[in-house]
């Protein structure tokens, strides 16, 4: 590479991170104060070259004449195998960085937030190059179009003024939001654009002194119009309160992952019964790795197609996660570095494209429930509760029971596709979103004496877990702005939590198979008295529920974990975690971990596995962070049979006895 400022060379690696907005030289008569700037911010020569593994350019390769100037993430187009650059970057961990890495330079004042909620590459770098040019405009650094042979999107006829076209790649660390002035910024707050500046209040901008004073005006207040107009489609783009079809909601899913391409994921779990993917969005530091002692999450919603409230707040989650980790917030910062998450926004796309044909206003109270065979999927996974009442009194297994042998053969393909999905992640915690009321809904949601349903009457049926299970209910609820509050949708849930079985006994649900056969402690969550809410609604539930969604994750670091390991520190899986006094135990992962959430206080652990020594040790929880207790077991010896010489010598004293005189014998026949 050479020297920065060389004519025709790029200043750092290929980066697909860096989008390049190139503006040129000299507008005009630029004055010695303003050539210092450039030349402090390394803006002093360079090119806009066609980078390599980059479609579309940003002006001519080799022009000297255009400067380079990152801009955050206006999208561009990479292979995707470049390594990310070091620098201020939040999104990188020390492991991912190169030392001989590029080092990005921050733009020169005014600061421009990046488009982070835009997938409309010309309004975000034609907005940012309009504000640019009013900027200088205002403080005189620039002359009008006329004057530097600027007009119609050309510089002197040296080439077009462009943006790289193609998906979005990370952008540089924002910076902190200016505040906006005007009627309309409560709007712009709402529609998540990020891209703002500031005028004076009550008086007009100050304009650079000069001739062409009079002239740079004229040309800031023609642009302004320009701007807002660029706003208004970028923020068309941004993810707003609207009711998602399927193909909007892949679009809105694949946005935020091209927004923060370096701490998401998307994949597809199965298909649909008329062939729609069930698409995860992950959010974690090294996605698609699963990381020793980092807990999994999980949210699924829409399971009930008409349902579709946690289909919209999953989507806004992912959207509000990923803007805050841009803008450097420590607290989800942490919480993605800390934690591996999985949103589904819709385990039933079927049923929900049948409701949303029927819309809001008209939409019947059924229309939509289940998937296209008609099967609710909250009613369609094995019945692991009876065969559990029943382990139970005989002292059988209490967890992990096994499935039906003819059990895929009895689901749909969403119920299939989610068993083989939480059979392959070791998730920890989860909540199921639905609607029609307002409360948090904790296991067993089946009675144990079945006869009470056909009397209408119910049981409080809890789980080993009970005092667990109500703490974590209690955490979304009172996080929620009203769901605490216990009075909603005409019935009375005390703290806004329930158990299952004592509000009606459900059998085969999704939330007490997780509880039996994963190590997933998974409650249910009604979110709304509506099914369908207007989109007028949707604002006003997302501020309700955005604090509860975030504290909900954060349960997931709680209790104790560690690494169940042998002698030569080899990781061992399924290992078996007991504590003593409840009935309920886990396993470890592939790797040896293990994740056992627990209230404070303290404990006796038992970790024990085939062929292992058990291993029993006493710790204490606190209501904080969780407790790292790890387990090292020794081998069983197996000792070899030993050769029995008195058997051998009994053995040999009867075939003696057999070999006996004949006349002795003969007198014993007599």
């Amino acid at each position: 590479m050479g020297p920065p400022g060389e004519p025709g060379r790029a200043e750092g690696p290929t980066d697909p991170r860096r989008c390049l907005l190139c503006f040129p030289r000299r507008w005009g008569r630029r004055g010695g104060a303003a050539r210092s700037r450039d030349r402090a911010a390394g803006r002093s020569g360079g090119s806009c070259p066609r980078r390599a593994g980059l479609r579309g350019s940003c002006g001519q390769r080799g022009r000297p004449g255009a400067i380079p100037i990152p801009l955050g993430s206006c999208p561009t187009e990479g292979d995707g195998q470049s390594p990310p650059p070091a620098g201020p970057y939040p999104l990188l961990s020390p492991a991912r960085r190169s030392p001989s890495a590029w080092q990005p330079r921050r733009p020169p004042q005014p600061v421009f937030q990046p488009c982070a909620s835009s997938a409309v590459t010309a309004s975000c770098c034609g907005a940012l190059f309009a504000v640019q040019l009013i900027s200088e405009l205002e403080r005189g650094e620039t002359s009008p179009p006329e004057e530097s042979g600027l007009a119609g999107g050309r510089a002197g006829g040296r080439g077009e003024h462009s943006c790289a076209a193609g998906p979005r790649r990370a952008p540089l660390p924002a910076a902190p939001r200016p505040q906006v002035q005007g009627a309309g910024t409560r709007q712009l707050e709402r529609a998540g654009w990020s891209l703002h500046f500031k005028l004076p209040a009550g008086r007009e901008p100050r304009l650079g002194a000069g001739p062409g004073a009079r002239r740079r005006g004229r040309m800031a207040r023609w642009l302004r119009p320009l701007v807002g107009a660029l706003l208004l489609l970028e923020g068309a783009a941004a993810l707003s309160f609207l009711h998602h079809r399927y193909e909007e909601l892949v679009q809105a899913l694949f946005r935020v992952q091209s927004q923060c391409p370096y701490v998401t994921r998307i994949y597809s779990i199965g298909r649909s019964v008329e062939g729609r993917h069930l698409y995860v969005l992950e959010f974690s530091d090294y996605p698609g790795i699963h990381e020793p002692l980092e807990p999994e999450f999980k949210y699924v919603g829409n399971m009930h197609g008409n349902e579709v409230l946690g289909r919209e707040l999953l989507l806004q989650l992912s959207e509000f996660l990923c803007e805050e980790y841009r803008r450097g917030n420590e607290r989800i910062t942490r919480l993605i570095h800390d934690t591996r998450i999985h949103i589904m926004p819709s385990m039933n796309p079927d049923g929900y494209e049948v409701a949303a044909k029927q819309g809001p206003d008209s939409n019947g109270y059924l229309t939509g429930r289940n998937n296209a065979n008609g099967v609710d999927l909250n009613r369609n996974f094995p019945d692991l509760n009876t065969l559990m009442y029943y382990s139970r009194e005989i002292s059988g297994p209490n967890h992990h029971i096994p499935l039906p042998d003819n059990w895929k053969s009895q689901v749909e393909p969403e119920t299939l596709a989610v068993i083989q999905w939480i059979s392959s992640y070791n998730f920890v915690l989860s909540a199921n979103l639905h609607g029609g009321a307002v409360v948090a809904n904790y296991p067993y949601d089946k009675s144990q004496d079945q006869r009470f349903r056909s009397h209408r009457r119910t049981v409080n049926t809890p789980t080993p877990d009970d005092k667990l299970f109500q703490k974590l209910a209690k955490t979304y609820s009172y996080a929620h702005s009203w769901m605490h509050r216990g009075w909603n949708c005409g019935d009375y849930f005390a703290d806004g939590i329930t158990n299952g079985a004592s509000w009606y006994s459900l059998s085969k649900g999704m939330q007490d198979f997780n509880y039996l056969y994963t190590n997933c402690f998974e409650i249910t969550l009604e979110l709304s008295c509506n099914k369908f809410p207007p989109e007028e609604d949707l604002e006003r539930q997302w501020m309700a529920n955005r604090e509860a969604l975030v504290a909900f994750i954060e349960e997931v670091h709680q209790g104790i974990k560690g690494m169940v390991s042998d002698e030569n520190n080899n990781g061992i899986a399924g290992a078996v975690i007991s504590v003593q006094g409840i009935s309920h135990d886990i396993t470890s992962g592939d790797m040896g971990d293990y994740f056992r959430l627990l209230l404070p206080g303290t404990y006796t652990v038992t970790a024990s596995a085939e062929g292992y020594q058990p291993l029993t040790v006493t710790t204490t929880v606190g209501p904080a962070a969780p407790s790292l207790v790890h387990f090292q077991l020794k081998q069983e010896v197996v000792r070899k049979p030993a050769e029995r010489k008195a058997s051998s010598t009994r053995m040999n004293k009867a075939l003696q006895k057999k070999v006996v005189p004949r006349a002795t014998r003969r007198g014993t026949q007599r």
